[in-house]
């Protein structure tokens, strides 16, 4: 694992040892769409080699599904797309809009779901009800901080001042934490919060693709 965080600090800094003077100072603004969510960035070239930029992303998506053959019980889920990015491009080859990115992003994003009991269940002659049961609520969440490491193609320095531009990568974001809370009868299955965090554990990386759309101010 240090190997890895080791790795990361100096994708993140391998764009400043190239920097060199720019003839003049460039800024542009871009329009983000892809898995951190959609938003806004502002670009800031530094040198001919090497331009940061900033941003922040956001999306929501709240789904529910009923149990298909009995509705049993009702599913919702909400996912919760929150982050904000410090990013670095390096572009190695001169003209070309080919980057290396590194950078950290402020990692805000979580995922709930509640079930809740739609149905009076009948066990061993006793009787309850969805009130008795209660919901099960659980939360995934993440540490704050995640180095980001990637790379794309394009650039509002080179060419024409509009145009498109991809970047690919993923960011460390650790594995989640998980928590149960169920106040009802349901309470048991709070057990199961350390179980599903132990299974998870490989969920450490988050993919990054955005497609964007800039314009050289």
């Amino acid at each position: 694992m240090n190997k890895l965080r080791h790795f990361f600090i100096f994708l993140v800094f391998i764009p400043f040892l190239y920097v060199t003077p720019a003839q003049s100072q460039q800024f542009a603004v871009k329009g983000n769409a892809g898995t951190l969510g959609t938003g806004i960035e502002l670009v800031a070239g530094v040198s001919e080699s090497v331009s940061i930029r900033a941003g922040g992303n956001f999306f929501d998506l709240t789904r529910s599904w009923e149990s298909y053959s009995t509705s049993d019980f009702e599913l919702s889920t909400d996912m919760r797309l929150r982050n904000i990015t410090a990013l670095a491009d390096w572009y190695p080859f001169s003209r070309s809009k080919f980057r290396i990115t590194g950078g950290v992003v402020w990692n805000m994003n979580d995922f709930s779901g509640t079930l809740t009991p739609l149905k009076t269940f009948t066990v061993g002659g006793d009787t309850y009800t969805p009130e008795d049961l209660g919901t099960v609520d659980v939360l995934f969440d993440f540490p704050a901080l995640a180095p980001y490491a990637g790379f794309g193609y394009g650039s509002p320095f080179i060419g024409s001042s509009f145009g498109m531009n991809v970047d690919l990568g993923f960011f460390y974001q650790q594995s989640p934490g998980v928590t149960f809370h169920a106040p009802g009868l349901l309470k048991p299955t709070e057990s199961q919060a350390a179980v599903m965090q132990n299974n998870l554990e490989w969920a450490d990386l988050y993919p990054v693709l955005t497609l964007s759309l800039y314009y050289k101010l």
